[in-house]
């Protein structure tokens, strides 16, 4: 089995507990200093120490950093070399039921999903209303509004979970800040809410998305109300979380692009969320592994892209496109494939070039077969199985953190792009 670069810095921060580089009760470097030290990024950082944790080698404590547990806590994890990774156990089972996309090998059948319970060294508050089940979880979203496949899928898988329990779930949204976030959050606690399934706003970087969402978490825990994150995480937070398998996942994509031929292959992505960044780090690591240099240079950073794509966008696009010379694109999301593949069009009729491109994310229309490959979030599992959790776990064992990767779903490779090209001679 691959050995994947946070099992790698799992082993090493290990060792030196082991070696007693870190004592007990001792505090372990911060994740952007280990992210530095080892040249990578805090989200891989956070997949090592969960997994140490995992296994009660250490605890994470919210805003307060991660430290060592006496040995008498560890879990046999001692040398353990794949033991304990978050991902080889599932913690609830899947109501029987229509799955909306399918189990990993396409069977209709509900995927085997991982998670692992983390110890936080912390008892949560109590809820300060002390009152009984309203029935009635909320889902908090930021671009819930924007009619977006993967949330309406989410949506419907959160329903259906929630429904087996005689509840319901409420939607708030519609470009909400972060003030406006926590007034919603004090609001719901008043009336007695369930819990919350909270979706962490996007932001300019890292640490502003770090910033703004650890605000909303600690209102959270200050009121006491049950949460868990869908489909993004937040690393220095203690809250339990269900996202894709994104690094995983990209590394394959990748992989995928590079075998069709593609020498200069770029990494189109957006503002700053964690599934972007671990897509990110995907398209980084396997560049790495194939002996690219100028990776940085590689990863292009453009402003969110609307749904229906104006000439203005467009002319950005087919600048950067010109002016990388790329022949391969990985695109994070729909949005930006969509407008890589009319500016490859505008291109090819220029010079008659051709343009490859993987997505991370589904694409709907005759576009979805001019891409080499797409990884599919498996949206309505993730939805199931955050309101699992949330009703039928965290409101019985709050001081249990659950942290979900669910594997992607991919589409069947396309060796040429080419083959597609352009639309209009089709």
């Amino acid at each position: 089995m691959k050995n994947y670069r946070h099992k790698q810095i799992r082993s090493v921060i290990l060792e030196r507990i082991e070696q007693g580089f870190y004592g007990e009760n001792q505090q372990i470097p911060k994740s952007k200093a280990l992210a530095a030290e080892f040249g990578t990024s805090s989200i891989t950082i956070d997949r090592a120490l969960s997994a140490l944790a995992d296994r009660g080698v250490v605890r994470r404590i919210a805003r307060k950093g991660t430290f060592v547990n006496p040995r008498s806590q560890w879990d046999g994890a001692a040398g353990a070399g794949d033991a304990g990774v978050a991902g080889e156990q599932p913690l609830v089972s899947p109501a029987p039921g229509p799955w909306g996309e399918g189990g990993a090998d396409g069977s209709g059948e509900g995927a085997r999903w991982p998670g692992a319970a983390e110890r936080t060294g912390r008892k949560p508050r109590g809820r300060e209303d002390g009152g009984g089940r309203s029935g009635i979880v909320a889902m908090i979203v930021h671009d819930a509004a924007v009619p977006y496949h993967f949330w309406t899928k989410a949506l419907r898988g959160i329903e259906d979970a929630l429904s087996a329990h005689g509840m319901h779930v409420i939607v708030g949204s519609n470009n909400l800040t972060i003030d406006r976030v926590i007034g919603n959050i004090e609001d719901l606690s008043r009336k007695g809410i369930d819990g919350v399934i909270y979706v962490p706003m996007g932001a300019s970087s890292e640490h502003e998305y770090e910033q703004i969402n650890g605000r909303a978490i600690a209102t959270l825990e200050r009121l006491g109300v049950p949460h868990i994150l869908l489909n993004r995480h937040v690393a220095n937070a203690a809250s339990s979380f269900v996202v894709g398998d994104e690094e995983r996942s990209a590394e394959a994509l990748t992989r995928t692009l590079l075998d069709t031929g593609v020498t200069n292959p770029i990494c189109i992505t957006q503002d700053y969320i964690t599934p972007f960044a671990d897509r990110e780090l995907g398209f980084r690591q396997v560049l790495e592994e194939r002996g690219f240099t100028d990776i940085e240079q590689r990863i292009i950073h453009v402003l969110p892209y609307p749904q229906q794509i104006d000439r203005r966008y467009l002319g950005e696009m087919v600048e950067i496109l010109r002016r990388s010379g790329a022949d391969g694109v990985f695109s994070v999301n729909n949005h930006i494939v969509t407008t890589v593949l009319k500016a490859a069009d505008i291109l090819h009729a220029e010079d008659g070039r051709t343009i490859q491109a993987v997505n991370y994310d589904s694409v709907e229309g005759p576009e979805r077969e001019r891409i080499a490959q797409t990884a599919v979030p498996q949206a309505y599992n993730m939805g199931y199985i955050a309101a699992e959790i949330l009703v039928s776990l965290k409101l019985h064992r709050p001081e249990t953190v659950f942290r979900v990767y669910e594997p992607c779903l991919f589409s069947e490779r396309r060796q040429a792009l080419q083959e597609a090209l352009p639309l209009q001679e089709r």
